[in-house]
This record gives C-alpha cells, sequence and structure tokens, in this order.
C-alpha cells in the first residue's frame, strides 16, 4: 500500500507504536517463516480519518517482510481510545461501527475472503494476507501490498491511454467480477441485513431529501426539487424494484480506492468489516460513482472514459446478462444523494476559514452531483420485468 510518509510517533503516541513494535519482535520469526535473529523498522505512518496505519519491516539474515499496521479511528493527538463518535442527523446509508470492535471486524472479514479466494483459485483475484489481530491495540496486522490501488491506474490510464487504459479497464472489469462472488457468499456470524425492501429504500431516499432540503445550509437548489426528486424516485421504485430486493454480502465502501490492481489486472480488495448484506446495487452504484467524481466534488476530466469504465465494472459483474439499468439508477441516485448529504453534514459542521472552503466545495458538489443524478432521471428506462434477472440470480431474489 502506498502512504505518504510522515515521520514516525507523528499521528500516534508512543505506547501504541512502542506496542506494536514489541509484537513484531516477538513473533518476527513466526511471520519470516524460520527463526533467527531479527531486526523490525517502522518505515512511516500517516493519518487517515477514521485510523491511523503503520509500515514495518520485519528482516532477519535470509528474509524480510513489510508488514502494514492498521488502527481504527486515530485522532491527531494519537488517542485510540476515543469513543465511536454519536450519531448525528445526517442520513447515512449504515451506522458507524464502534472502533473497539472495528479491527475484529475487518480480520474476521479479510480472512474468510482470503480463504474463499485462495480455494476459488481463479488469476483475476487476489486477496490481502492478514496476520493477526491485536486485541489490546486494537490494530490489524496485515501483509503490505506492493500494486498500486485502482484509483491511482485510473487516473493514469485517463492521462496517458494505450497500456494502461486497457489494464485499467480490465481492472475494473475484474473488480465487477470479484464484487458478484463476493455477494454471493453466506453471511458471516456479525453478518446482518439492511434495506432489504423496496419501502426501505424509498424511506432513505426521503430521508436524504428531508436532510438537504432543511436549512441551515448554503445550497443552491430549491426544496422543490429535492421535492420532485423523492416523487419521481418513488414512482420508478415501484415500477422497477421487486417488494424484496435481491441482498448480498456488501462490501459498503466499494470505490477504486478499496482495490489494488496488479499489471495484469488482477485485484485485491480490502477495507471491508462485512458487517452487512445489502442490495446487490449498492456497492455497484457507490463504485459507479467514485468513477465519474473521483475526488467526490469534482467530475472526470473525461466523460467518455468514465462511461467505459462503468460499462466494464458491469460487464464484470453480469457477464452477458441485463444489469437492470431502471434498478441502478434508482441506487446511482441513492449514492448521489449519501455524497450530498455528507458535503452538506461537513459545511453544517465547520466553521471560521474551513466553513469557507467547505462552502466553496458543497457548491462545486451540488453542481456534479445534481448533473449525475438529473442524467439518471432523464434516461429513457423502459419498463422491464424483474422476473428474467430473479431467474439468472435466483439466490439473491429469492421468492418474489
Amino acid at each position: 500500500m502506498k502512504l505518504r510518509l510522515k515521520k514516525p510517533n507523528a499521528v500516534a503516541s508512543r505506547s501504541l507504536i512502542s506496542g506494536l513494535r514489541a509484537h513484531l519482535m516477538e513473533r518476527a520469526p513466526e511471520y519470516l517463516g524460520g527463526a533467527g535473529p531479527t531486526t523490525v523498522r517502522l518505515l512511516g505512518s500517516q493519518s487517515h480519518l477514521n485510523c491511523s496505519t503503520f509500515r514495518w519491516e520485519v528482516r532477519s539474515a535470509e528474509s524480510s517482510l513489510r508488514l502494514l499496521a492498521k488502527v481504527p479511528f486515530s485522532r491527531a493527538d494519537g488517542r485510540h481510545d476515543l469513543p465511536c463518535p454519536a450519531e448525528t442527523e445526517c442520513p447515512r446509508m449504515f451506522p458507524r461501527v464502534d472502533p473497539a470492535h472495528k479491527a475484529r471486524l475487518e480480520f474476521v472479514t479479510l480472512v474468510r475472503l482470503a480463504t474463499e479466494f485462495q480455494r476459488l483459485n481463479d488469476p483475476r483475484f487476489r486477496f490481502v494476507r492478514v496476520q493477526a489481530f491485536l486485541p489490546d491495540l486494537r490494530a490489524l496486522l496485515m501483509n503490505e501490498v506492493s500494486d498500486p490501488r485502482l484509483d491511482v491506474v485510473l487516473g493514469q490510464a485517463r492521462r496517458w491511454r494505450g497500456k494502461a487504459a486497457t489494464r485499467a479497464l480490465q481492472a475494473v472489469t475484474n473488480a465487477g467480477a470479484w464484487l458478484r462472488y463476493c455477494h454471493e457468499l453466506a453471511p458471516l456470524d456479525h453478518t446482518r441485513p439492511r434495506l432489504h425492501s423496496r419501502i426501505e429504500f424509498k424511506d432513505s431516499i426521503q430521508r436524504y431529501v428531508d436532510f438537504l432540503s432543511t436549512p441551515p445550509g448554503l445550497s443552491s437548489v430549491a426544496a422543490g426539487y429535492f421535492r420532485s426528486l423523492a416523487a419521481e424516485v418513488g414512482a420508478r421504485a415501484e415500477d422497477h424494484l421487486p417488494q424484496e430486493l435481491p441482498l448480498g454480502m456488501a462490501h459498503s465502501d466499494f470505490t477504486p480506492s478499496n482495490v489494488f490492481a496488479g499489471a495484469d489486472g488482477s485485484v485485491a480488495v480490502f477495507d471491508t468489516i462485512g458487517r452487512w448484506q445489502a442490495p446487490i446495487y449498492e456497492d455497484l452504484a457507490r463504485f459507479r460513482l467514485a468513477l465519474h467524481c473521483p475526488n467526490g466534488w469534482r467530475a472526470a476530466r473525461s466523460s467518455a472514459w468514465t462511461q467505459g469504465a462503468q460499462l466494464a465494472l458491469l460487464h464484470g459483474y453480469f457477464g452477458n446478462a441485463s444489469s437492470g439499468d431502471a434498478a441502478l439508477a434508482l441506487f446511482d441516485i441513492q449514492a448521489a444523494l449519501d455524497r450530498w448529504a455528507s458535503w452538506m453534514h461537513a459545511f453544517r459542521q465547520a466553521d471560521g476559514v474551513k466553513r469557507s472552503l467547505k462552502q466553496w466545495r458543497l457548491k462545486m458538489a451540488e453542481s456534479v452531483l445534481r448533473a449525475y443524478i438529473d442524467e439518471r432521471r432523464n434516461q429513457r428506462l423502459a419498463t422491464r420485468s424483474r422476473q428474467p434477472m430473479a431467474r439468472r440470480m435466483p439466490h439473491l431474489y429469492g421468492e418474489l
């Protein structure tokens, strides 16, 4: 995993780093596959929105291994014992997970995925090898992946085309195939169903609309726009969604930034805790929005390239079968509203200089996301029977 390095100890307490070092010193022979004198070195660390990551190198006379330690919910002062932030009025697709449990859930999920994809033995798919969960430190320890993230590969492909574009599209196609296989996996013990009916989907749209059309905020979009959107999405949901939605083992943050892409187009996916069985279109819609709007508030430069990547994703997931365009368009709108609400919430919570910056980005995001939503609203969506899709994917749809 490529990181922007900071000086050691810059983002975490000395006690946390000391704990990680002590564990690695003790278990280094096991990780290297043999005994003998070993050295442990901290290469760097980085603070993210919801975690800190630490790059380590374990070395002996015969071999070496680079490991990544991930500690959820980092803060700038290095405190990892803070409680989970309280839920606010901002609507979310799914509740936050307590940081005391997040690393353990991710460990269990990544071990399961590694087992399943190793057994599958498909050259399109690889996996992130996890080494340990450290409960005292709330840390997840895994092998470092040297391949670049897919969002980086896509950025290069947009600029260079040629072989870079071929590799990127192949990786996107394989990411879609990976997701299809993940959705078909049996749920874990901690997995729970979410948003499993058409009524719940319509309710989620209404919550986003209520939040975005309520002051305070500097939205340039009139409340009437959101009300008409909610009515239109509700009517289309009645026409194009079954009463019980097809659920799959959801990734819940399926974006190019959480996919590693090999030089041959193979993919490895990480950063999932297997918490939910959710509608299969939800992960697809989140990925498609990330292709269209990579940084969250500005559209990608090449719309033709973006559309090609979105089609590659669907081809990987559905093959030659119908992708259910009408249903997917509804979840595209939901994903855009979720992103819009997060930007609005960030603006409302900011103050001072940060508020001015958030206001500017909010306006940029509003323009991009409204255009994205309107494009889906204006599609000529022919009414399609839900039965053919149900016959092709009976394990997801169940009885209609």
